[in-house]
């Protein structure tokens, strides 16, 4: 096993979008500039205008009346290569940076990590599977769990994304989905994974909530594999993300039982390295033959 480490990422916890360089959101320009939708003097405008009001580019050009929502959508398509959600779209949480602005550098160091994995999406074959969790970083856990699928789900690859926070459920909230049934439905019953899987505002994105809150879910979790227990939906998809930040670590090291690479988030200055080095050697224990680690400040 090796332990890969990242920098930090330099951003804040609540992770708002927009947190690019002048040289980045320039790039929109070039693009809206290309499309005949502005001219280059008033990309400068747009600049300094975003300078001082601390407005995405996108939300500053609209502001000022010199593009329109629609045409500001196929500019960002156009830069990224995907499709991306408007700024002003409420159908996920705008902590999900990837759906808004795929080249975030938040989003790239993502990227990256699952690099780090030495993990190879593809369309072909069985599904690959990523654990993601953390050390005392619960909330960051969840954030790079649901930017990782939403990077996956662009790719082209179809990504189930599982929240197995049965106690503090996060993913029904990013993705506005309802929480009525989930990963604690599944473990408490012979239902189907695939029937409980929501599709999102993402194209190639499902995500199975965790699901009505219930006393024993941590005995169902020590009870039942998990991993086991999605197999049947597996041939469905190409990328499985299992997040797990809230869970103690004995519970993680549980949920990790057949997955290919697991990713951990900490916290800079408040995580415990020695928590860390722990979660790390029982999930190893587990079988997992990679782990990436993110440091977020």
């Amino acid at each position: 096993m090796r332990l890969r480490s990242s920098a930090s990422n330099n951003l804040p916890n609540n992770l708002e979008v927009g947190r690019q360089s002048r040289k980045d959101w320039r790039r929109l320009g070039e693009v809206l500039v290309g499309l005949g939708a502005l001219r280059d003097d008033q990309v400068e405008s747009i600049l300094d205008h975003q300078s001082n009001t601390g407005k995405l580019f996108g939300e500053a050009s609209v502001e000022m009346g010199l593009v329109t929502p629609a045409m500001l959508r196929i500019a960002q398509e156009r830069q990224h290569g995907v499709k991306v959600l408007s700024p002003e779209d409420e159908s996920v949480d705008h902590r999900v940076i990837a759906a808004f602005d795929p080249h975030h550098e938040f989003v790239e160091r993502i990227k990256v990590m699952l690099l780090n994995l030495g993990i190879m999406l593809s369309t072909q074959g069985a599904a690959k599977i990523v654990l993601v969790s953390g050390v005392e970083a619960a909330r960051e856990s969840a954030l790079v769990a649901a930017n990782l699928a939403v990077v996956c789900a662009q790719g082209g690859t179809r990504t189930l994304l599982v929240d197995a926070n049965l106690d503090q459920p996060v993913h029904n909230h990013l993705f506005r989905i309802n929480n009525r049934s989930g990963v604690s439905t599944l473990l408490a019953s012979t239902d189907a994974p695939l029937r409980l899987a929501m599709q999102t505002a993402i194209d190639n994105l499902w995500v199975i909530p965790a699901g009505p809150s219930r006393p024993d879910a941590s005995a169902l979790l020590e009870r039942e594999q998990l991993v086991h227990r999605l197999m049947p939906a597996m041939e469905d998809f190409d990328a499985v993300i299992i997040e797990c930040g809230s869970l103690l670590a004995p519970l993680v090291a549980r949920a990790a039982i057949g997955v290919h690479g697991a990713m951990l988030a900490v916290r800079e200055h408040e995580s415990s390295m020695n928590d860390l080095r722990a979660l790390v050697d029982m999930i190893t224990l587990k079988g997992v033959p990679q782990t990436s680690v993110v440091m977020m400040s």
